[in-house]
């Protein structure tokens, strides 16, 4: 899913299939090519972070098959960065002169997509929470000027800013 073109990491057949299908592409390819799989990944990461901007609580493990390798709120960190990943590849896979800059395809996200709004309810989750590692996630999950108009990172007692640093 997402960031992970095999597949799941406790998915080996499906990582198989996915290998296997790539290294037949050798067989007809005469230039560059890019083939979408036939069998869609698992949409855990999407409905993960649905589940997290959705109910709060970002100390709570989403519920589900999945075995996360991090803890909240850093999981939030992982889950947001394979979307947005998931989100430039799109864009850019469109036509056009050319793939959007960073600030543009950051704009484009925060501007009005589904995975913007997401965000951003995550990110008030995170500013309710009380831990420092909450704050630092939120700095991480929205970049500069997109969280509710400004900075994710204000200058205050907080993140223990003293004379304006």
């Amino acid at each position: 899913a997402l960031g992970r073109p095999p597949g799941s990491a406790d998915d080996p057949e499906f990582q198989k299939n996915v290998i296997r299908a790539s290294l037949a592409m050798f067989e007809t390819a005469t230039e560059r090519t890019i083939e979408d799989y036939p069998v869609e990944a698992p949409d855990e990461v999407a409905r993960a972070l649905g589940s997290i901007a959705d109910r709060g609580g970002v100390d709570r493990v989403p519920e589900g098959p999945v075995e996360w390798a991090f803890d909240l709120p850093l999981l939030i960190r992982h889950l947001a960065d394979d979307l947005r990943t998931f989100y430039h590849e799109a864009i850019a896979a469109q036509p056009g002169p050319g793939a959007p800059n960073h600030d543009a395809l950051n704009d484009w996200i925060f501007g009005g997509t589904a995975l913007g709004a997401t965000l951003q309810k995550v990110a008030d989750h995170l500013t309710q929470d009380d831990s420092p590692m909450a704050k630092l996630v939120r700095g991480f999950l929205i970049p500069e000027g997109h969280y509710q108009g400004g900075s994710a990172f204000p200058a205050t007692a907080e993140f223990g800013a003293q004379d304006g640093q």
